[in-house]
């Protein structure tokens, strides 16, 4: 009988999960990048302590966590997005004029812009500048923009973790007697170009580690 009950409270401390709360620190690896556990949150950070995902996680089992992010790095990006038409201007007759807008970023963009007619324009613009594209049957777009900092997002094993570049999958309307449309997005940020999307990953986890990516990162 205590033979079955041993092995019984054995295997309740290999697969059951440990009390979630005993698991809130910071862990951080050689290179400066950190897991922060706190209450239902993880949070990771790179190398210059900007938040690289924010995620819910659970404990599979005791040695084992599952991670989801909490959200798209898109839709923080995209987020608070405005649409400003104008009249046409008498002296643009052929052409459309857009322009995006980034309050909170400087430096130049490289925007893909594909029209209703599945014709594609790719321009590199700093902020407020006027992109012409043909005016003819014109009643929708759809644009991406590269990561400009995707040199910058290469992780210490010389891959790449974070987004290469950002779709906006919902058309934007061409108003009928409009010449100019200004793209604005307040939220198009240094910071938020670091993040990435993790759908589903697992972390190996004791009180002094978590391994991650094949990283040790140890509790501070």
């Amino acid at each position: 009988m205590k033979y079955y009950l041993s092995s019984f409270f054995l295997l309740l401390s290999i697969f059951l999960p440990p009390n979630v709360h005993s698991a809130d620190s910071v862990y951080t690896n050689e290179y400066g990048e950190s897991i922060i556990l706190n209450g239902e949150c993880l949070t990771i950070t790179n190398r210059e302590g900007l938040t690289i995902a924010e995620c819910t996680y659970s404990f599979v089992n005791k040695k084992f966590i599952r991670v989801c992010s909490t959200s798209l790095p898109h839709s923080l990006l995209f987020s608070g997005m405005t649409l400003d038409y104008s009249e046409i201007d008498e002296n643009m007759t052929e052409s459309y004029s857009l322009s995006f807008v980034f309050p909170n970023y400087h430096r130049r963009v490289n925007v893909d812009i594909t029209t209703n007619l599945l014709t594609s324009f790719e321009e590199d613009v700093y902020s407020n500048e006027i992109i012409e594209i043909p005016k003819n049957e014109l009643s929708f777009i759809y644009f991406s923009i590269d990561n400009p900092e995707q040199s910058e997002i290469v992780d210490v094993n010389g891959s790449y973790p974070g987004l290469l570049f950002f779709v906006y999958w919902d058309q934007i309307p061409i108003k009928a007697g409009s010449g100019k449309l200004v793209i604005t997005l307040p939220n198009f940020k240094y910071e938020y170009l670091f993040m990435r999307y993790i759908r589903e990953d697992f972390m190996f986890f004791d009180n002094n580690k978590i391994i991650w990516e094949g990283m040790c990162y140890k509790k501070q």
